[in-house]
């Protein structure tokens, strides 16, 4: 507002974060198309196998996330328990069983059921792994193999006689090249075109 006297005033107002649902449209254009969540835009990496400029890319039916045998980022996949995006709320920040009784250690292994049965403490202090899948060589039946994420390739249910493959009634949670999160669902295939709804949840957060 002013500055006299070596004094900077300045007006203030908090803003809050409301993630949103996005919807994107990707053509097959023969190659892959390389999405920033961060951006809400496509991006053009020169190479995309050693560039953290992308978190997702779609080439017809095939998904990759930055991350295994796709390139060099932090990304990954899961598939939500959730049918649809608004469902999902959160997104798996590592946390582990912290068991008092075993000496005060955390056990990655066990699911919080098994915490719970074995008189444990559900807590992200224990900073486990994150439950991600990360990108690996695909080899589908009836097509040449290509690197690809394993939990994406399993979006779509056919039936015989079905001239495109149908989207399931599913949700997924994607980890970007920098670690951040995004939801994202597939909406529809036809004409070679994949069309998806997401969000980001922001930088650092895991909440939708």
């Amino acid at each position: 507002l002013g500055y006299a006297d070596d004094t900077m005033n300045l007006q203030m107002e908090r803003v809050d974060r409301a993630p949103e649902i996005h919807t994107s449209s990707f053509e097959d254009s023969g190659d892959f198309t390389y999405f920033n969540f961060s951006s809400g835009a496509v991006v053009t990496p020169e190479d995309p196998s050693a560039s953290a400029e992308w978190d997702l890319a779609v080439s017809g039916t095939r998904l990759r996330t930055n991350s295994g045998t796709s390139g060099p980022g932090m990304g990954g996949a899961l598939l939500a328990d959730a049918s649809a995006l608004t469902e999902v709320l959160t997104a798996p920040t590592g946390s582990g069983c912290y068991l008092i009784s075993r000496g005060h250690v955390c056990d990655c292994a066990l699911s919080d059921t098994e915490c719970e049965e074995s008189e444990g403490v559900w807590t992200p202090q224990c900073e486990c792994e994150a439950p991600y899948v990360i990108d690996e060589v695909l080899d589908p039946e009836g097509s040449e193999s290509y690197s690809g994420n394993p939990v994406l390739a399993q979006w779509s249910e056919s039936a015989p006689g079905d001239e495109a493959p149908t989207p399931k009634a599913a949700a997924f949670i994607i980890r970007s090249a920098a670690g951040d999160t995004a939801k994202i669902q597939i909406l529809d295939y036809s004409n070679g075109a994949m069309t998806i709804s997401w969000t980001f949840a922001g930088p650092g957060k895991s909440s939708f």
